[in-house]
């Protein structure tokens, strides 16, 4: 199942887009899960839906040449720090930069 979002204007880079989408999926459905596949846009790579990587494991393993694994700094709702993975998935290879 994936879930749609929208890119917060007042974020400058792709970095900080993704942290607070990690950010903003723990504090509500996924407290626990700090893994993520974010399905990026062809054109300016800004991801357009996410879901936890256990529900699209099929997209990782036959997909992979696509795949870009990715580490970022955030913080459960309980203020712990920890380090997410996030996975993006774009359809014209790697991202460049992050």
């Amino acid at each position: 199942m994936f879930y749609d979002v929208t890119k917060p204007q007042s974020l400058h880079s792709l970095k900080d887009y993704y942290a607070s989408i990690i950010n903003l999926s723990m504090s509500k459905e996924w407290p626990h899960i700090p893994r993520f596949i974010i399905v990026a846009n062809k054109v300016d790579k800004a991801p357009t839906s996410w879901m936890p990587e256990e529900d699209a494991h099929w997209i990782g393993k036959n997909l992979s040449p696509f795949l870009a694994i990715l580490p970022v700094s955030c913080k459960t709702k309980e203020g712990i720090s920890m380090t997410a993975q996030i996975i993006v998935l774009t359809s014209c290879g790697l991202m460049d930069t992050i």
